[in-house]
């Protein structure tokens, strides 16, 4: 879940995630976690919510460049676009932050503490079939194989989708083993971890697709990020604090629901809270 090499993590960030989800059985059981989808995809979420805030007030291709504020509140400079406000929500992940030049800067721990806050290594694959083969032969389509280069799949066939949908995710060390290889080597070796779960039909997608996340200009590598050895204790009172008229809300500083949806839910309901 932290995608991170083991070496690269504390055994406190370990028991943050699990705590934050019930418990390490939490994070896997097929009951509790990602066992329900949106159907037409998740970002029909965002797109629902743009209807209700009203789409004009909506602002697209605006990357924010700079942030001043004070007593008398904000001053928000983004591409082609100038907002004042009394408060503002930054709602980055801690590791993106920096790409914001703020005046005054940020207090000096504070800065300190989102220097601590780093993504792991993920490279999403989605595997396209005929049939959803793996069905016939009694099987869900969930692995996992800690071993293996895809180290888990789930069945993410859309349910309009007359054939079958493998996706599959590698991480960590794996990912950058991936990185080495040409586009045609890094699919033979990722198409045979999915035939190592699911036999050679695995082998023979009709179309295949790679979500390198680590590229992405606006997330820099998946699936959230997590604090460096000893910076939980270090900056526990600094996590979540607001500077001035300016807060922050991110899945990857949430509690209950840690780099997932429902923390992201959370901290965006804590935020609006706090500048109602």
């Amino acid at each position: 879940m932290l995608t991170k090499p083991a070496e690269a993590f504390s055994l406190l960030a370990a028991l943050v995630m699990a705590a934050s989800a019930g418990g390490f059985n939490d994070l896997a059981d097929l009951d509790l976690v990602l066992d329900e989808r949106v159907l037409g995809g998740m970002h029909r979420v965002p797109e629902r919510l743009a209807e209700e805030i009203g789409e004009e007030r909506i602002r697209l291709d605006a990357d924010v460049r700079s942030v001043s504020y004070g007593p008398d509140g904000v001053l928000v400079a983004a591409d082609g676009l100038t907002v004042r406000a009394a408060e503002a929500i930054v709602a980055l992940g801690p590791h993106l932050v920096s790409r914001i030049d703020f005046e005054p800067a940020l207090p000096g721990r504070k800065a300190q503490m989102l220097q601590q806050f780093s993504m792991g290594n993920v490279i999403k694959v989605q595997a396209f079939y005929g049939t959803p083969f793996w069905r016939e032969q009694g099987l869900s389509g969930t692995s996992y194989g800690p071993y293996e280069i895809v180290h888990e799949t789930y069945d993410n066939t859309a349910p309009d989708y007359p054939g079958g949908t493998l996706v599959g995710f590698v991480s960590d060390r794996r990912a950058d083993a991936m990185y080495e290889l040409d586009a045609a080597a890094r699919r033979e070796a990722i198409l045979g971890s999915f035939a190592a779960y699911f036999g050679a039909q695995a082998l023979e997608p009709a179309f295949y697709y790679e979500s390198d996340w680590i590229n992405e200009e606006y997330t820099r590598g998946a699936y959230g990020t997590s604090p460096a050895i000893g910076s939980i204790t270090r900056y526990e009172d600094l996590v979540r604090s607001s500077v001035g008229p300016i807060h922050f809300a991110c899945s990857d500083i949430a509690g209950l629901g840690y780099t997932h949806i429902d923390g992201a839910i959370r901290m965006g309901e804590r935020a609006a809270g706090l500048v109602a």
